[in-house]
């Protein structure tokens, strides 16, 4: 792995924080949020993509989307647990507006998994359930 720094805002949806639609997991009205948190893990913009290089006479062409490898070990000691809709801010000093989309646990060996993969889409914007 070559790791740098990425900075995490979770999605708090806590009993008292974002109340989430059970059917869409969107958040429904606003979402709250906990404070930054940084770990180390490695990214990847995969093939042909990356941070919107490419232009167009209407605009740039399609959005930032790839995916972060983080080892298992360093997420259960910082206590952090990831989830769809939690936002990445930061990728090694660079300030990213990114959101996870999707999290799945790989390369188990001997009872556990090794990795945590965590996919990500250029943020959104503003979606919610009515």
């Amino acid at each position: 792995m070559n790791p740098v720094d990425i900075v995490l805002v979770q999605r708090d949806s806590s009993a008292s924080g974002t109340i989430v639609d059970p059917d869409f997991d969107e958040p429904i009205g606003l979402v709250q949020t906990g404070s930054p948190v940084t770990i180390q893990g490695q990214i990847n913009y995969g093939v042909g993509r990356n941070e919107r290089l490419l232009r167009s006479r209407t605009g740039d062409i399609g959005g930032s989307s790839g995916h972060f490898v983080f080892r298992k070990t360093d997420l259960d000691d910082a206590g952090i647990t990831l989830t769809k809709g939690d936002r990445v801010t930061s990728i090694a000093g660079v300030t990213v507006e990114l959101e996870i989309t999707e999290v799945r646990h790989e390369s188990p060996l001997r009872g556990a998994f090794l990795l945590t993969y965590a996919d990500f889409e250029e943020q959104s914007g503003l979606r919610m359930s009515r």
